[in-house]
């Protein structure tokens, strides 16, 4: 799908994407309250009925969402791109169903239905992909509709997620108890903003440097970089899809310790594993992008090699911090990231004007590399020097 939105509508175009949802991206990790994370965690460990969660989750979902909203306004503002009224519009009508989508996983995190979180990954894509084909590849249709088709693929997402949530017994969507809220509301809060505040520093990782490309430089320059960044980014699609059912099975487990453990041997031997793959990706990377892209985006090969080894490295911290947050450690992750996020924000506003797009991969990369080897350090301290749940 990559492919035909960069071939149809070019780097530029690619470019004004990625500034767009990677602003968007930002705003919902910190407004999602941890939210997935937390109501599992309450009603595997605390006892919450679903009619509790929900209740809350009715609250937080309009809270959240007009917040994103107000923040995302003035990102974008500040990116200069407000002016594209009509774009920015279907950018912050998908706040709404991406936001319920996010606090209703939990409901299947917490009764272990893995085939439900499954779906969530794979309806938005199927559904994007194919009106992509349609509308953007065959009709030529341009930026406007891409982002139309977005909001459509949410919005699809969030109706199959409605279908069979409303089918749990206890569930109940738009009814507000602010009583249960000031007495159970507030505690999942708190909760959820250490589940959150980790993924959004980690999120300022990986997201800020496109954002920096964008004060620095153009619209093409930042879709040429979004495009080895995206390719990167596909060696955490598995971890992606995996780590919530981590964290489902690691906080309901009897014995979290033997839990963590066969956790750790698994993590290596996939580290193994793939290690073959992020090699051949390297020596391909100067053929299949020019090869699948198009010329304009030759210099993308270059950025992806460099991207590699960190990003390759982070796939330690998918893995493991599930766990590690649902053995009541997430700040873990919190002071890791802290650092390399403020260390990878400044490299970056250091390197982009005198290197370019190769000035931000080189480093994102070695922030990502010490992030998550130091990561990982602390995972193996916490489980094997020091066995115990917070």
């Amino acid at each position: 799908m990559g492919v035909i939105v960069a071939r149809c509508l070019g780097a530029e175009g690619r470019g004004l994407i990625a500034v767009y949802f990677v602003s968007l991206q930002l705003i919902l990790s910190l407004t999602n309250w941890g939210a997935t994370s937390s109501f599992s965690y309450f009603m595997s460990k605390k006892g919450y009925s679903i009619q509790d969660i929900s209740s809350i989750q009715s609250i937080l979902y309009l809270l959240t969402s007009f917040i994103s909203v107000i923040a995302l306004v003035i990102i974008y503002y500040e990116q200069d791109i407000l002016s594209n009224w009509i774009i920015t519009l279907l950018v912050l009508a998908s706040i709404f169903p991406q936001r319920y989508i996010g606090s209703t996983n939990a409901f299947a995190l917490s009764q272990r239905n893995i085939a439900k979180l499954n779906y969530a990954e794979i309806i938005p894509v199927i559904v994007e992909f194919v009106l992509v084909v349609v509308f953007v590849l065959f009709l030529n249709g341009g930026l406007v509709t891409y982002f139309l088709i977005v909001l459509i693929s949410n919005l699809a997402n969030a109706l199959h997620a409605y279908l069979w949530v409303r089918n749990i017994e206890g569930y109940r969507f738009f009814v507000f108890d602010f009583k249960l809220f000031k007495e159970k509301g507030w505690p999942v809060v708190r909760k959820g903003f250490e589940f959150a505040l980790p993924l959004f520093v980690m999120s300022l990782n990986y997201r800020a440097n496109v954002l920096i490309i964008n004060h620095f430089m153009d619209k093409k320059d930042v879709g040429i970089f979004s495009v080895a960044m995206s390719l990167s980014l596909l060696l955490w699609t598995i971890p992606d899809v995996l780590k919530s059912i981590i964290f489902s099975y690691s906080v309901s487990s009897k014995d979290p310790v033997v839990f963590s453990h066969k956790l750790w041997q698994n993590t290596l031997k996939l580290m193994i594993a793939t290690l073959p793959l992020i090699v051949f990706i390297g020596v391909a990377a100067p053929y299949f992008i020019p090869f699948f892209y198009g010329s304009e985006f030759v210099s993308a090969s270059t950025a992806l090699i460099i991207l590699l080894p960190g990003t390759y490295l982070m796939v330690f911290f998918k893995l493991l911090n599930g766990d590690l947050a649902a053995r009541g450690f997430p700040l873990v992750a919190m002071k890791v990231f802290s650092v390399s996020a403020l260390a990878n924000i400044a490299a970056n506003i250091i390197m982009i004007p005198r290197l370019g797009i190769i000035g931000a991969a080189i480093a994102s990369s070695v922030c990502y590399a010490f992030a998550a080897l130091y990561y990982t350090w602390d995972y193996y301290r916490l489980t094997f020097r020091t066995p115990q749940t917070a």
